[in-house]
């Protein structure tokens, strides 16, 4: 083998190896559908990989009141699924309930592609009914 191809290859396989996941933008909103005229609820983006040792915090937790309607939005961003896709869904902690308990509710938003060339923003607008949705016991992924 040539000296010229040699270093040819060498340089394609260092850009091949060192080929990387772009950055992935998240940014969602929406309505939590809730008959209460007032709501407090706090909501954190994650990225689900089946097990809480697995999975990723996409965004911080947020917290805020609302008056109806209860409208929301959250935006988060990751690097690398370590797959073809990012399972992403929406922990909602909320009071939206019959008897005044707080809740948390994992909402499944999708799954939306990762990207190795540019970097992608995925954005949707939801509807979630909340009313007594979630259980009383708390994780933070």
């Amino acid at each position: 083998m040539s000296p010229l191809i040699s270093s040819l290859a060498f340089c394609i396989f260092l850009f091949v190896a060192n080929v990387e996941a772009q950055k992935t933008y998240f940014q969602f909103k929406g309505v939590f559908i809730c008959p209460k005229n007032f709501l407090w609820r706090e909501i954190r983006l994650i990225e689900d990989d089946g097990s809480p040792s697995k999975n990723e915090e996409v965004s911080e937790w947020f917290s805020s009141y609302s008056f109806a309607p209860h409208k929301f939005e959250i935006k988060g961003e990751d690097y690398d699924d370590n797959g073809d896709y990012f399972e992403i869904q929406l922990l909602i902690r909320h009071t939206c309930t019959d008897d005044g308990r707080t809740l948390q509710y994992r909402y499944d938003v999708g799954e939306f592609e990762e990207s190795w060339i540019v970097s992608t923003t995925h954005t949707r607008d939801l509807e979630i009914d909340i009313l007594n949705k979630g259980d009383e016991s708390f994780t933070d992924l």
